[in-house]
């Protein structure tokens, strides 16, 4: 019984080695019609080898999605998550369906632009959706710093407000923790004879 509570024990502190990140920021009202847009910055003073990055814009509300464009950066780099959704060919108008809940940007998440609504007030729904760009352009960086969101509306007419955000980072497993993890693993699986 003993090896089992080590083995656990030691399975619990890998897997907390193992486990993301999570950081909030704060919301701010979508300025209309302004491609500057408006920024929202976390500090990570947290500092790891990151392996996956994903975003989740908490309560976000627009009308007319297709005058957004959201991207985030650290550092030297800059990911797309949204860009106008429903715009054909850089011009025009994109969609007119609205935002109006949580939306998670993940590298594999589902194609956005595949639960864009026909017009009216179609509200696209919450999910898992792929960035424009890809997320992994910050793994193995540094995950301290100021990580900062901005989103912008380059459209006039259409009004929008986000409630929050929230970075998830994923480390690199440390050696010792991927060790720890292979123990703990090795050590449930022996029986008693």
């Amino acid at each position: 019984m003993s090896k089992f509570l080590a083995a656990s024990a030691g399975l619990a502190l890998a897997a907390s080695a193992l486990a993301g990140n999570s950081y909030n920021g704060a919301g701010f009202a979508i300025p209309d019609n302004a491609p500057a847009g408006a920024n929202s910055v976390i500090n990570v003073a947290d500092s790891f080898s990151i392996a996956n990055v994903s975003v989740t814009l908490n309560n976000l509300t627009h009308t007319w999605a297709g005058d957004l464009i959201a991207t985030l950066s650290n550092g030297a780099t800059t990911v797309t998550l949204v860009n106008r959704p429903g715009q054909v060919g850089g011009a025009g108008f994109g969609s007119s369906s609205d935002f109006g809940g949580n939306y998670t940007f993940a590298d594999g998440g589902a194609d956005l632009s595949a639960n864009l609504g026909g017009g009216g007030t179609f509200v696209i729904p919450s999910g898992t959706y792929a960035p424009v760009g890809a997320l992994s352009a910050f793994n193995g960086q540094n995950s301290a710093g100021a990580w900062t969101l901005n989103i912008s509306d380059n459209a006039g007419g259409d009004l929008g407000n986000l409630g929050s955000w929230t970075l998830n980072l994923t480390a690199v497993p440390t050696p010792g923790a991927a060790a720890l993890l292979g123990l703990a693993g090795v050590a449930g699986l022996r029986r008693r004879r």
